[in-house]
């Protein structure tokens, strides 16, 4: 592999967090081949002693993760990091403190990540957060419950990395424009506002159903009623019966013909708005009799929405990740582990485990001048670091709808290519105009006023084709 390869070859990116959010995203560039400097005190950088620690040398597997792609340099005070800051490209602070004092140090062409918790303004920005305070702030611990027990926070440390990849996007579009700046841009992302995002479209669905509550994707169900997740033989499995395709087929299949047969479910327009307990119910029955991935692959040939809750041990051995080679070795202590390498496939500039977290202190406080151009645009627009770059959108639903609506928001022109044979599945979640947003006096129709889709395609254009028509195919092709 040559260093023309990596995306961020010749990039210098000064690391002072202090906690997991912005570290993350200062690992994602090293993993894209910038040299990424961690600075640390004597004491270490604070994931050194997050739990779980490996008793031998008091090692933590979340920094050998998190902090692997990096050199470590032992610099009390950022005056002893001075020639560093100088050649920084990217540089990462996690607190309001070390972010006012490094910043005016920093050159025109620097890009400045600040990830806190709550952000550098308003009445919380001095208030410290956590995984339970951001799950509690933005509803998750509301609506991940179940009926008539104790609100619950979402999975360790998932809001320090959701906050780190929404770090790494930021400043990734902010390098973009860099050239265009006469000071240091400065990026402030709220943990907050990021972990929001993930949450947010059961609640604008919920405002344009005018229900004036949100229970979540599920609801608060009481404990052990089927679904979302049901038991099957071997373990749990997941049915997204609303977004099913092939209604008739895969219900018959499964042992359910005459629910197969019910008119009222075989369109998908509008499924997710009748009554599916009898569904849900019937599923409860036959499931536990059936082995989980010969339902997997059977329904999957169907084109249904399907998935099987994997432990460790399954996920270790499982064939996609194979076929991706997401699994990556590290050691610890002297131990091999195992764990998620590449994040996504680029080619030609490939993600790649370079070195494994530092110790303490094994680096020099400094960089050699960057050589990282980037190409990026000199254009300064008003719609933000994207201004100018278009962006042609296939995706449906959740993942790809909301990857492109980031780039919208951050000033790029996204066109949403949609089809007359197969709208976007969060169009059709319900067959009638929401409550909350029903005007008699203009033209509605449900497929434009889903509360689902509009939460995830903001700031875009589309352009709905008949793919079934040559002048469409003609269209698309253009």
């Amino acid at each position: 592999m040559t260093e023309q390869e990596t995306a961020f070859a010749g990039l210098n990116v000064l690391d002072l967090s202090n906690r997991l959010s912005g570290a993350f995203a200062a690992r994602f560039f090293g993993d894209f081949g910038a040299d990424v400097l961690l600075r640390e005190t004597s004491e270490g950088h604070a994931l050194r002693r997050e739990a779980p620690i490996v008793a031998e040398r008091c090692q933590s597997p979340v920094h050998a993760y998190v902090n692997w792609n990096k050199r470590s340099a032992l610099a009390d005070t950022l005056t002893d990091l001075s020639e560093a800051i100088v050649h920084a490209d990217v540089v990462i602070t996690t607190d309001l403190e070390t972010a006012a004092e490094v910043h005016p140090d920093l050159s025109p062409t620097c890009v400045h990540l600040c990830v806190t918790p709550h952000g550098s303004s308003g009445e919380f920005s001095r208030f410290p957060g956590n995984n339970l305070t951001t799950s509690a702030r933005t509803g998750w611990s509301y609506i991940n419950r179940l009926r008539g027990e104790p609100p619950l926070q979402m999975p360790r440390h998932q809001s320090g990395y959701v906050g780190g990849v929404a770090g790494f996007i930021a400043a990734c579009a902010a390098l973009y424009r860099r050239h265009s700046n006469r000071r240091a841009e400065r990026v402030d992302l709220s943990e907050v506002e990021a972990f929001a995002h993930t949450v947010h479209p059961w609640g604008i669905m919920s405002i344009y159903a005018d229900q004036g509550d949100s229970y979540g994707p599920t609801g608060w169900r009481p404990r052990g009623a089927p679904g979302p997740l049901w038991e099957a033989q071997g373990g749990r499995m997941h049915l997204a019966i609303g977004d099913f395709h092939n209604w008739t087929a895969a219900m018959t299949g499964l042992g359910l013909a005459e629910i197969g047969q019910d008119p009222e479910l075989i369109p998908d327009i509008g499924r997710h708005g009748r009554d599916l307990k009898p569904v849900v119910q019937a599923l409860g029955k036959v499931l536990p009799s059936l082995d989980r991935w010969q339902v997997f692959h059977d329904l999957a040939k169907l084109r249904c929405v399907v998935g099987v809750v994997q432990d460790m041990s399954d996920l270790i051995d499982d064939p996609q990740f194979a076929a991706r080679e997401l699994l990556t070795e590290f050691s610890v202590d002297g131990r091999n582990i195992k764990t998620v390498g590449a994040p996504m496939k680029t080619t030609p500039s490939p993600w790649r485990l370079e070195c494994p977290a530092p110790e303490l202190g094994n680096s020099t406080a400094s960089f050699t001048p960057s050589t990282f151009d980037g190409k990026g645009s000199r254009v300064t627009g008003s719609s933000g670091p994207l201004d100018g770059v278009r962006i042609l959108s296939f995706g449906q639903a959740w993942s790809g709808t909301f990857g492109t609506e980031i780039f919208s928001l951050l000033g790029a022109d996204v066109v949403q290519l949609g089809s007359i044979q197969r709208p976007d599945v969060w169009r059709r979640v319900r067959n009638e105009v929401p409550e909350g947003v029903r005007n008699e006096s203009i033209t509605q129709h449900p497929l434009n006023t889903s509360g689902l889709y509009n939460s995830v395609n903001l700031n875009k254009r589309e352009l709905t084709l008949n793919l079934k028509d040559p002048l469409g195919m003609d269209l698309f092709w253009r």
